[in-house]
């Protein structure tokens, strides 16, 4: 991802589809696209409808009845992208220092979370102070009553998994400068996912 909005690079944007659902899938196994059209589908919680690559659909309908093309599903997703990155700008004053893996990290959480994010009071107040490794350390899954407990973390740990641990490993591996520096770092990271604790290692997987 380059710094302006108008550029995002091609693997950032395969990474959204898939977590999104990209067209093979949509074609083949959800069965949201169709007639070379994609068509509205409820999101996993059932509680939004949403259309082409995770865009949340509100308001007048009757646009999308008919269901896009597959070009409008690219704009609508580039739109999104664009306002998710402008959200982050803005709340982050120090957003345009950091390496565009940890903006890519940031920007798919405001995708995906929207403002939900800005209550993630423990991630944003060492993000700000340039923590971001600590800061990292807060998106993991907590339970209630720990002391970093935090509910929209933990939904979207929870709800998310693979995206929460792709985006802990983009804001770990944007600290260091070489690979031989980022491979040899183990993270005293420890996450639930299917109740079985682990250890994740920030390695160059996460590239």
């Amino acid at each position: 991802m380059e710094n302006k909005t108008e550029s995002f690079n091609q693997s950032f944007l395969d990474g959204i589809k898939t977590f999104e659902g990209d067209l093979d899938y949509q074609q083949n196994v959800s069965g949201s696209f169709s007639g070379n059209r994609f068509m509205p589908y409820y999101d996993p919680r059932g509680e939004y409808l949403m259309i082409g690559y995770g865009h949340k659909l509100d308001g007048d309908l009757s646009n999308y009845v008919q269901g896009i093309t597959i070009e409008e599903a690219e704009s609508l997703l580039i739109s999104d992208l664009k306002e998710a990155y402008n959200k982050a700008s803005k709340n982050y004053y120090n957003f345009e220092d950091l390496k565009p893996k940890a903006k890519e990290a940031l920007v798919d959480m405001y995708f995906s979370l929207g403002d939900d994010v800005n209550k993630l009071n423990d991630f944003n107040r060492e993000l700000s102070n340039g923590n971001i490794v600590s800061a990292a350390k807060y998106l993991q899954h907590t339970e209630p009553g720990d002391l970093d407990y935090n509910r929209v973390n933990t939904d979207y740990f929870s709800s998310h998994p693979e995206r929460a641990m792709k985006n802990i490993g983009k804001l770990i591996e944007s600290t260091f400068e070489e690979r031989e520096d980022l491979d040899n770092v183990v993270m005293d990271l420890v996450v639930e996912v299917d109740e079985d604790p682990f250890t994740i290692k920030a390695n160059n997987e996460n590239r």
